[in-house]
């Protein structure tokens, strides 16, 4: 009997397969679980293919890997897991400035000296923006953000999504983030999960709707990307949820992150104009949100995580470059 098939149970029952083949779970048929080729496989003369999820003992070894680099960091004196601790002290050769706020709403923005939103500045705003410091990422910081993002990685093995989510994933951080390098991966591999700031809907489709471009190259990818229109409904989702975010108020890092990646994706599809619109707008909103300011200078009036000030900085230069 093939490994795998159905077995005669007691009273001539037939129990059913642990496992069906990819074939006949994408069609939704039962499988006999027959090895190497099911019948229905055989039948249809189509390859048999069975996706089994991942073992026990390699789940086992992924978290014995985490571990081992978290006894490495502790022994090298970084805590693991820690929260991000705001940037040191450390003072340097830059000026102060004034301009980069605040408000009560929590929104950062930035408006220089002869902005007329300067007009309403209290005396008090004015004293802290002349008494910042000068601050740069310390030693300590930058080992919690390499193990911040260590964790981030080997969670990324062990954790579960849709196949088609997580090909289309996987292009972007291999072909498109080595190119444009918009976003902070561990950050926007952490919100993933957690339906955190930094990973909002709108931002997903517009990485999904981008890697397609790679993705689809692959029989079985272009497969599953049928039912989204061969992958232009991600793409309509950015487009007809795109004015409306922008009118919901005050924009946040995701939404210019969003811009650029519509730039980028027009830009390669050679419809310049567009790409030149999306990109438009997009350094505009880097510009409102004063992250064409060092973020180092602002220790007075707002307080930057070692955490923000990377994801402030990645996508300054992705801009710059």
């Amino acid at each position: 009997m093939p490994v795998g098939a159905g077995v005669e149970a007691p009273g001539g029952i037939r129990k059913k397969s642990a496992f069906s083949c990819d074939g006949c779970r994408r069609r939704k048929v039962k499988c006999d679980g027959g090895r190497p080729v099911c019948a229905r496989c055989a039948g249809r003369q189509e390859e048999c293919v069975y996706k089994l999820s991942p073992s026990i003992s390699y789940t086992q070894k992924l978290e014995n890997r985490v571990q081992a680099l978290e006894q490495a960091l502790q022994k090298a004196g970084v805590e693991a897991g820690r929260p991000l601790s705001d940037p040191g002290s450390q003072e340097d050769s830059l000026t102060p400035f004034q301009g980069l706020e605040k408000g009560e709403d929590g929104r950062v923005s930035f408006h220089g000296s002869t902005s007329l939103t300067k007009l309403t500045t209290s005396a008090s705003a004015a004293e802290r923006a002349q008494n910042s410091l000068l601050d740069g990422l310390g030693e300590q910081d930058k080992n919690q953000l390499i193990s911040n993002a260590l964790a981030e990685r080997a969670f990324e093995e062990i954790s579960s999504l849709p196949e088609l989510m997580q090909a289309l994933l996987d292009s972007h951080w291999c072909w498109v983030q080595p190119l444009f390098n918009f976003i902070y991966r561990p950050v926007f591999t952490r919100d993933l999960h957690t339906n955190g700031p930094y990973c909002p809907y709108i931002l997903i489709n517009a990485v999904l709707a981008h890697s397609v471009r790679w993705a689809k190259a692959d029989s079985h990818i272009a497969m599953l990307l049928e039912p989204y229109d061969n992958g232009a409904y991600f793409s309509q989702q950015v487009k007809d949820n795109l004015m409306g975010e922008i009118q919901k108020g005050p924009a946040q890092i995701p939404m210019v992150q969003t811009l650029l990646i519509l730039s980028a994706q027009e830009s390669g599809k050679g419809n310049l104009t567009q790409a030149w619109l999306y990109s438009g707008m997009a350094f505009r909103l880097l510009e409102d949100l004063g992250v064409i300011v060092d973020g180092r200078k602002v220790k007075g009036a707002v307080n930057f995580s070692a955490e923000e000030l990377e994801i402030r900085n990645r996508l300054f230069w992705s801009c710059y470059l």
